[in-house]
């Protein structure tokens, strides 16, 4: 047994578990997208300028309120993000052409990483389980 807890590399687990659940990283910040809700689990800044456009979008989307983006019209740009996980973070992107726009003017930091409550929910619900399942797998601890 400590022949395998000496063995274990617990950052390759740890990295083996979000790659295998970037997915839902993803879904939990495009429903918080949607909801106009930046990673910092508040509105979105700057809102869209008044006019016909920002009325339609609240027409299309009332979670947000009025004037707050969601980044969401024809849901291109939610089909097309995705994530990359390295050693150092969880990156998401999208690969609508449009995106690097929205980028521009909002700001990476703005648009992509979750809020403290999808963060926690997408630590404990879904990654620490996957961990002690690895950790037990390779241990043979259960």
């Amino acid at each position: 047994m400590i022949d395998a807890f000496e063995a274990l590399d617990i950052k390759t687990v740890v990295l083996e578990a979000i790659e295998d659940h970037k997915e839902q990283y993803v879904k939990l910040n495009l429903e918080q997208l949607y909801q106009g809700l930046n990673p910092e689990g508040e509105k979105i800044t700057p809102e869209y300028v008044q006019g016909p456009y920002r009325r339609k979008k609240a027409r299309m989307n009332t979670q947000p309120g009025e004037g707050t983006p969601d980044f969401y019209l024809t849901g291109g740009m939610y089909d097309q993000t995705h994530a990359q996980v390295d050693e150092e973070k969880i990156e998401i992107k999208s690969d609508v052409e449009y995106a690097q726009y929205n980028e521009q003017r909002w700001g990476d930091a703005e648009i992509w990483g979750l809020d403290p409550d999808n963060h926690e929910e997408f630590v404990q619900e879904t990654i620490q389980p996957l961990i002690l399942e690895k950790i037990s797998e390779q241990t043979g601890m259960t």
